[in-house]
């Protein structure tokens, strides 16, 4: 049984149309846990707020001074977001990395950092090629329609986190996990012994997991090209409906714990990517 539950999902909101691309997912994830949408847009000037206001509003589609659209004036995007979400309580943030504000424009960089530095709480991230159907050739799966978590890990001790994470989204969501890792032949120690080494520590991973309600499996993907383009690739061919990655909370997206770049991870998953930060 999970003990995953948010009331209230938080989107930040920056004017720009791409910032809105993680309302679809934030609607999806409230349908899901019974939770309620909330935007915040931070405005850099006083001069900014009433624009900034419309604009969500129209976005969430409720009245422009309806409680559920927050705006301030702050120049600190991060310090902000955080307050608001302790404020609403039993909150989700989710956010988009790809937009043309200043809030939105710097997800990847300090302001998503900032949010999980400070508060060390899992963060939805939308990445520049998550949730948009003009990058799928075939048919678009809505946000969380596919039944699947997949959690990408490296072999190294923080991958219990975001396995245990992982496990508690599905089992809250009613999806299956599958916990994926990426390996490039290029630096494998002798072929098989390298293989066989990581598929064990895939295979121990999922016995964190076996006294919890969720069907749980492993995927060993080579791509000498590094994580980012082995992730998707899996994912083309098995989708999913979230991804699951961690990251130290002092470096924030900067790096995977293992050296992969979680950065780029998300740059390239089709789909969103809860952000799980580990502490050291």
């Amino acid at each position: 049984m999970s003990t995953l539950h948010y009331e209230h999902i938080l989107v930040p909101l920056d004017g720009s149309e791409d910032a809105t691309v993680a309302l679809r997912t934030a609607n999806a994830l409230a349908l899901k846990f019974g939770a309620t949408v909330h935007t915040l847009s931070v405005a850099s000037t006083p001069n900014d707020i009433d624009d900034l206001r419309t604009k969500a509003a129209d976005a969430l589609g409720v009245p422009r001074h309806d409680t559920r659209v927050h705006t301030l004036n702050s120049d600190d995007p991060a310090y902000a977001i955080n307050d608001r979400a302790d404020q609403l309580g039993a909150c989700l943030v989710c956010m988009t990395t790809h937009g043309h504000g200043r809030l939105v424009g710097s997800v990847v960089g300090s302001v998503a950092r900032s949010v999980m530095q400070d508060h060390r709480r899992p963060l939805v991230v939308v990445g520049r090629l998550a949730d948009r159907k003009e990058y799928f050739e075939t048919t678009w799966p809505a946000p969380l329609s596919v039944n699947r978590i997949v959690a990408c890990v490296d072999d190294t001790a923080a991958a219990a986190a975001a396995v245990t994470v992982a496990a508690d989204w599905a089992i809250a969501l009613g999806m299956s996990l599958t916990i994926l890792t990426v390996a490039s032949r290029a630096v494998t120690l002798s072929g098989d012994e390298r293989s066989d080494e990581l598929e064990s520590f895939l295979h121990r991973l999922c016995d964190l997991v076996t006294d919890r309600s969720v069907d749980v499996s492993t995927h060993l993907q080579y791509d000498p090209l590094g994580p980012a383009s082995g992730v998707s690739t899996y994912l083309a061919t098995n989708p999913s409906g979230l991804l699951v990655v961690s990251t130290h909370a002092r470096s924030g997206f900067s790096r995977l714990i293992g050296g992969a770049s979680a950065t780029n991870i998300i740059a390239a998953a089709p789909v969103a990517t809860v952000v799980v930060s580990v502490h050291d």
